[in-house]
């Protein structure tokens, strides 16, 4: 999806697509958004990546996700994972574990399988729309 105009500050829009015409992986990194989308509890180890990113827009963004989702497709991890196994472009995630825990929700999410179309439809148009994301 196309980066909401409110993101000015850092555009990747392409670049997953530049990386598959050249035939280069991709690995998703931060997947839970530095735990975001993960939890609810912070660490205190949460840190920007972007310009247009913080504590409070990440916890802003990761709710109007999960208003969205609910708890129809599993934990907010195992969602979290399950969208980016619907990303094509994607060659791998990269999940940090501390806990037994963690494994288990990866391997239940891998099991669930990629978010449906019409979820990643819906999702898109949060995406679009909503303040969170924005501005």
């Amino acid at each position: 999806w196309p980066s909401p105009a409110a993101w000015n500050s850092t555009r990747f829009d392409g670049l997953l697509a530049a990386c598959r015409a050249e035939d280069m992986g991709v690995m998703g990194i931060r997947i839970f958004a530095a735990g975001h989308l993960a939890s609810t509890e912070r660490h205190g180890r949460e840190v920007p990546v972007t310009a247009n990113s913080g504590d409070a827009a990440e916890a802003a963004r990761a709710a109007a996700v999960w208003q969205a989702l609910g708890d129809r497709f599993g934990t907010p991890a195992q969602a979290s994972l399950r969208f980016g196994l619907a990303c094509p472009m994607l060659s791998t995630i990269v999940v940090g574990m501390a806990e037994l825990d963690h494994l288990e929700q990866a391997l239940a999410a891998e099991a669930a399988g990629p978010l449906p179309e019409p979820v990643l439809a819906d999702l898109e148009q949060v995406w679009r729309n909503h303040p969170a994301f924005t501005g």
